[in-house]
């Protein structure tokens, strides 16, 4: 299953924090599910990498050989040209990828590969009024970006939680 020039596909998972120490949640989400795809990965013939924008400490949970992507220089600035300008490209600041597995619907994340996108609560979507105005507007681009994904995984309907 190798790509053009024999290279392995390769999958990438882009996620608002790596290097989190305390991890709950989300974080532990993305800790989880790096380790669990990249020993299938590996069995499969497909290369895996995290990224995300720059952050002081390292992510040393990392597996081995799952490569590690610092996703712009500055993670403000990157979030918010992706989010007003729809740019850079994420290929521009990795290795060429097949898939790109958002990880959190933070803000868009440009790229030409297929996408998936994974919503853990859509409570900043349900009640804008909760969150600030920057905030509440990338959540709503990345959400328009998450409907154009090849793929999402959101809870149906009658899962969400009413306010009040």
């Amino acid at each position: 299953m190798n790509r053009p020039g024999g290279r392995p596909p390769r999958a990438l998972l882009v996620a608002h924090r790596l290097a989190s120490p305390e991890a709950t949640g989300i974080g532990r989400y993305v800790r989880e599910l790096t380790c669990a795809v990249a020993v299938g990965a590996d069995a499969a013939g497909w290369q895996v990498a995290v990224g995300s924008a720059p952050e002081r400490e390292a992510a040393a949970w990392v597996p081995p050989g799952v490569a590690v992507h610092r996703l712009g220089r500055h993670r403000r600035l990157t979030h918010l040209g992706w989010t007003a300008a729809g740019g850079p490209a994420l290929e521009r600041l990795t290795a060429p990828v097949d898939v790109v597995h958002v990880l959190s619907p933070f803000v868009p994340v440009p790229s030409r590969a297929p996408q998936v996108w994974t919503v853990h609560d859509t409570f900043p979507l349900d009640n804008p009024d909760w969150s600030g105005r920057i905030d509440g507007w990338a959540a709503r681009i990345a959400s328009a970006a998450c409907g154009d994904a090849s793929i999402s995984f959101e809870p149906p309907p009658g899962a969400r939680a009413q306010p009040g």
